[in-house]
């Protein structure tokens, strides 16, 4: 069992260790820097059920003195009146390496005022059972972590040693077991983060490749040549809350960039806003953290943004010149940074389907919006994401205002006057809007085709499929066609050819519309009712010509997939059609149509 002598230590000592195996068994917090200011807090808790738990902390070893009281008095009085009406609080906990007899209990439970949460006092037993469920933490604060490091480092480079006289089929599984060892190890090496190493096949990886390596919370990740067909990358992880807090990683570099530049601007940018920068050369000339983050030496860096989960849902605003919303976009939660005066702030965030980008920097009266809509990225988007942004779009007005604001809630700041380029082409949402329809008539995923690549007649064909499919009955033209009629049915029809008046026709068929390079299903078969029919016999025995009798109109229907693929011919007039349940009529089972 790890133990610790608590009377050895300092109250700073004791108050870190405390913040970090809190924070880490509870998942998150924070450590409150000591000063006057601090209102009496060193440990902020968040609990489950939306309240905290505040911390004091204390190096006593032994029962209070008057002198000790009356410090632990004034960290109570402090969070009373400064803190307390800014938090719903449930627990404040007194925290020191003794444990406190029934009088010292008896006077905690008795500073006024009264209060409605619970005060609690962690004495030594409980703060040694901390200590002994974080070993790495105790070696960390209190032990000689620099030789366990050393020691760990031994035995990865023993680990990695070759082994003599494997045979082929046990090179795998020792390469495997090797490996799991070496990734042990490396987890040991500090109590606040991970490592991952992999080595890839190719040359350094392009910006996309590294913003890709940077995902899911690395905090650093370093890229290094290990010959010209290999490269190393190693990935540190946080795995405390209080990782950058507690153990930051520091680097002091020295950029040098040409004024004028776009390397000057992008560190201009960072110095003022914090925004994010990419391949820029410089030189670490000093480093601390975790080990594998401290060598020196010419570097090229880029900065990645990181996504700010504390922030409330938000939402886009197009404002009229009232002041009332006409129109709202949401918005995923926001990449946020600021320069090094704190005092300017850059942030950026997009829409669900990533076409609108909002940047922002910020900083007194200095206040830039940039909002970017990426047309190139409409190709493959889900035409219901996409038909967000085109509504929001097309209810912009050169009048209008945008507004950053919570959604439902209020604006974060104040709005901004709309200009006219940032209006777009009707056309685009007016397309958008068309393949939007066809997803509510298709169990199918519809996507965006390239815009580029659609020709004009593809896409009336596709207007009118999805009119029909609303309920709305297009009127077209039509050409005469040849039935070929199945062997042995040529009789069913003759009644037809000779009928002494026009009759009407409707042909069923299914469809499948092509859509981004893919086929989609309907809810329901198309046919086409032509309205005035005649039947004439064809140049072969198995055939016949319908043609227009007179009025080549036809409309376009949608009719459910009951109805067998086919052309029904009927002469009980608009009410047989339109049922298509007359007794004189001929199915012919398989007969295939165009749209007209």
């Amino acid at each position: 069992m790890t133990t610790v002598n608590w009377e050895r230590l300092g109250g700073d000592e004791v108050e870190r260790f405390v913040a970090a195996a809190l924070t880490k068994d509870r998942g998150g917090g924070c450590r409150i820097t000591p000063s006057s200011g601090d209102g009496g807090i060193d440990v902020l808790l968040p609990k489950r059920d939306g309240t905290w738990e505040v911390v004091q902390v204390k190096r006593y070893t032994g029962p209070l003195d008057s002198k000790q009281k009356a410090r632990v008095r004034e960290s109570w009085d402090r969070f009373i009146e400064q803190e307390l009406i800014h938090r719903t609080i449930s627990v404040w906990t007194l925290a020191m390496p003794w444990d406190p007899s029934r009088e010292a209990l008896e006077w905690l439970q008795g500073l006024p005022p009264e209060t409605p949460f619970a005060r609690e006092w962690m004495g030594r037993t409980r703060l040694d059972v901390l200590a002994a469920d974080n070993p790495q933490l105790v070696d960390y604060y209190f032990g000689d972590g620099a030789s366990r490091v050393k020691e760990l480092i031994t035995l990865g480079i023993e680990a990695g040693r070759p082994t003599a006289g494997l045979v082929e089929s046990d090179l795998l599984q020792s390469v495997l077991t090797r490996h799991e060892a070496l990734a042990e190890i490396l987890d040991e090496i500090d109590p606040f983060y991970s490592y991952e190493i992999s080595v890839r096949a190719g040359k350094l990886p392009t910006e996309a490749e590294a913003y890709e390596a940077a995902a899911d919370g690395a905090a650093m990740v370093q890229f290094a040549t290990i010959d010209t067909d290999r490269y190393v990358i190693m990935r540190v992880i946080p795995t405390h809350p209080l990782a950058s807090q507690l153990r930051p990683i520091r680097q002091t570099v020295r950029f040098e960039a040409t004024p004028g530049s776009v390397e000057h601007q992008m560190l201009e940018d960072f110095a003022t806003y914090g925004t994010p920068f990419q391949d820029v050369v410089g030189d670490v000339i000093d480093a601390s953290g975790p080990p594998g983050t401290t060598t020196t030496g010419r570097s090229v860096f880029s900065v990645t943004p990181i996504s700010n989960a504390e922030f409330p849902p938000l939402e886009l605003r197009a404002l009229d010149e009232t002041g009332a919303a006409v129109a709202s976009l949401p918005l995923l939660a926001p990449q946020t940074s600021s320069g090094f005066d704190g005092a300017h702030h850059w942030l950026t965030t997009t829409d669900p389907s990533g076409l609108v980008t909002l940047e922002m920097r910020i900083g007194g009266m200095d206040r830039k919006w940039e909002l970017h809509l990426r047309h190139g990225a409409l190709a493959g988007q889900p035409a219901v994401e996409a038909s967000k942004v085109g509504d929001f779009y097309r209810a912009l007005d050169s009048s209008h205002a945008l507004s950053l604001a919570q959604v439902g809630g209020m604006d974060l700041l104040a709005p901004f006057q709309l200009s006219d380029p940032l209006k777009t082409e009707p056309s685009i949402w007016e397309a958008v809007a068309i393949y939007t329809r066809l997803q509510r008539h298709t169990p199918d995923r519809v996507l965006l085709p390239d815009f580029g690549q659609v020709t004009t007649s593809e896409f009336v064909r596709l207007q009118n499929v999805v009119s029909a499919l609303e309920g709305i009955e297009l009127e077209l033209r039509w050409q005469p066609r040849p039935v070929i009629v199945p062997k042995g049915r040529i009789n069913e029809f003759l009644p037809f050819v000779d009928a002494s008046e026009p009759f009407e026709a409707l042909q069923v068929f299914e469809i499948e519309m092509p859509v981004a390079g893919v086929s989609v299903s309907l809810s329901n078969a198309l046919a086409s009712r032509m309205l005035s029919c005649r039947l004439d016999r064809g140049d072969e025995d198995e055939m016949v010509v319908l043609s227009p009798a007179g009025d080549n109109r036809s409309l376009l229907v949608a009719v459910d997939h009951s109805f067998d693929v086919g052309l029904y011919l009927g002469t009980s007039g608009l009410e047989a059609s339109a049922s298509l349940g007359t007794s004189r009529r001929t199915t012919v089972p398989g007969q295939e149509a165009e749209t007209d």
